[in-house]
């Protein structure tokens, strides 16, 4: 269909108007439509799994707080995912995994020695002093060694 008054265009020029449409673009000259932003599914899957297991440790943690007894299921059930997790991640996961793993292992021992479980809390605080050489650990370890010494204390205080 042709209206009157208006040229009637070419395929040739249209081609042009394209290429120069593409050309304008490719400079920079016209602005890029916005994108959305990446999601990097990865990263979610990691950050679910990091909570999920600190929910597998603060579970048990929360139920032996409520009834503080050394023998209890709970505390033993925090530790076990807390160590396993670690094991699974020193040396092997990113930083932020390894100081996830290393701070449930510090938690479990800290509130074992917090309700007197000196022999579970030491048990927690010198596997991260163990754990292997992963400079990720090295706040954590500061902090397993001031742990030990306060249970050092603790102990010379009770006898």
């Amino acid at each position: 269909m042709v209206c009157p008054g208006y040229p009637v265009r070419t395929h040739q020029t249209m081609r042009s108007g394209v290429a120069f449409l593409g050309l304008l673009l490719a400079c920079g000259c016209l602005p890029a439509a916005p994108q959305a932003p990446r999601v990097d599914f990865a990263v979610l899957q990691r950050q679910n799994v990091l909570a999920q297991i600190a929910r597998m440790v603060e579970q048990p943690l929360a139920r032996f707080d409520v009834a503080p007894d050394c023998a209890s299921p709970d505390l033993q059930s925090a530790k076990m995912v807390a160590r396993s997790n670690a094991e699974m991640t020193i040396g092997r996961q990113g930083e932020d995994a390894v100081l996830h793993a290393g701070a449930l292992a510090l938690r479990v021992a800290d509130v074992a020695r917090a309700h007197g479980c000196r022999d579970e809390a030491q048990e927690m605080y010198e596997f991260i002093l163990a754990a292997g050489g992963d400079p990720a650990l090295a706040p954590l370890r500061e902090r397993a060694r001031l742990g030990i010494a306060d249970l050092q204390v603790a102990g010379t205080a009770a006898r």
